[in-house]
């Protein structure tokens, strides 16, 4: 049936099989960590628990799950009703340092979306679970890196929290150049800093310098910016936590506010799918112009070219028999 999926996915995580189970055993707590396609998770009578989940596509999807079997850490096994019916196999692997995680789902669409269109779209319905569970793998990969932050990094903790509960899609990220080995000081104390020079400010992302580069860089977010991860950065010496530099987006010119504002105009950071959308047809726009009035010329032309033989012919035709 056109209605039937099989998907298998599988990851390749760097953490012990026991920390990533304990992450997928408890779906009551995916919208807080894979919050881009889980929407919503609510506990339902009988160990049951009801998701609302989308992926890239403009669509959502209702249903129930119930855990059916588990063997910590090595396999959990679900069953799924609502917009569709089917199950689902989580299997760990330990792999040396990193774990293989595998994810054998077989269901049956049950959403008349899904139902009634399958036979033609099937291959964007597919690519759109791909999707959806690419988000999971990267999800999974902040949630256990967070999880390894330093026990001194509480206020960072409160951040990555914060962006968590009001916008999955504005995460503390954190970079950290190889050359060096550690931070001086705890995040916490860089945090802080950035934060008294930016009142009103939140914490978006933090890079650690290395080699001829000292100081730490905080990326922060103040109303009013056009960008999620903020228009702001604090620059706070390494080893002091002293500031270095405050670059506030409010201060640039004029020349430097309308070139940075292009940006998220560009690459469509707000809107979601359809304003994406809306741009792709405005971009092929031109280009679908272009061919339709060289075709508008070129049929005329052919037309004109070939009366004009035709002409030509006759009149040889004429003149040879006179």
């Amino acid at each position: 049936m056109n209605n039937q999926y099989h998907f298998v996915t599988q990851w390749r995580i760097a953490a012990p099989p026991d920390r990533i189970f304990d992450l997928i055993q408890k779906p009551l707590d995916f919208p807080k960590w894979w919050g881009s396609v889980y929407l919503a998770a609510e506990p339902e009578p009988g160990d049951r628990i009801r998701f609302v989940t989308k992926g890239k596509l403009p669509y959502r999807l209702r249903w129930s799950s119930e855990m059916i079997d588990s063997h910590p850490p090595k396999r959990l096994a679900i069953k799924a009703t609502g917009d569709f019916d089917g199950r689902g196999i989580w299997t760990l692997e330990p792999n040396g340092d990193c774990t293989l995680v595998k994810f054998d789902w077989r269901l049956t669409a049950e959403k008349p979306l899904l139902r009634f269109w399958s036979f033609l779209l099937k291959p964007i319905f597919e690519w759109n679970h791909r999707w959806a569970m690419e988000q999971g793998r990267s999800a999974l990969e902040k949630q256990l890196n967070h999880a390894n932050l330093p026990a001194d990094s509480n206020l960072l903790r409160s951040f990555v929290q914060e962006a968590h509960d009001k916008d999955h899609r504005k995460q503390v990220k954190m970079h950290k150049n190889k050359s060096l080995p550690a931070a001086a000081l705890a995040l916490s104390t860089y945090s802080e800093a950035a934060l008294r020079a930016l009142p009103g400010s939140q914490l978006r992302e933090i890079r650690l310098g290395g080699g001829a580069q000292k100081g730490v860089t905080l990326r922060l977010w103040l109303p009013g910016d056009l960008r999620s991860e903020g228009n702001n950065r604090v620059s706070v010496d390494s080893q002091t936590a002293r500031i270095l530099s405050v670059d506030k987006a409010s201060d640039w010119a004029g020349a430097k506010r309308f070139t940075e504002a292009l940006t998220p105009i560009h690459y469509v950071e707000w809107g979601g799918l359809p304003l994406k959308i809306v741009w792709s047809l405005f971009g092929l726009t031109p280009t679908f112009l272009f061919c339709t009035g060289i075709l508008i010329w070129w049929r005329p032309s052919q037309f004109r070219w070939k009366a004009e033989r035709a002409k030509k012919k006759t009149d040889e035709v004429l003149v040879a028999t006179s």
